[in-house]
């Protein structure tokens, strides 16, 4: 069984390094989750239906526990939208 793949972001703070987030994804388990998750991390899906890109870079994050967390979105759910729409739902995601 190959392992489980990593991916990262490279943070920045007012455009500076920040340092880096590694994440193990865990394809063992929910593969169909990990592999849309780490399309999400290298954008290699390009762009939706509606024209956004299907990234989440320069996506904000608005709570960091050191530790322990990070918890980010777009406004009004566009990465998740189009998120979405890469895995072929035509209904949005609920975000609460």
């Amino acid at each position: 069984m190959a392992p489980n793949p990593k991916v990262f972001f490279d943070m920045t703070i007012g455009g500076a390094p920040a340092g880096r987030i590694v994440m193990e994804l865990y394809a063992d388990t929910t593969p169909r989750t990990a592999e849309n998750f780490r399309a999400l991390c290298t954008g290699e899906k390009g762009t939706g239906r509606s024209g956004k890109p299907i990234h989440y870079k320069g996506s904000p994050f608005h709570c960091v526990i050191p530790g322990f967390m990070c918890q980010g979105a777009t406004s009004r759910g566009a990465t998740r939208r189009a998120a979405s729409q890469s895995m072929g739902r035509s209904s949005r995601t609920r975000t609460s």
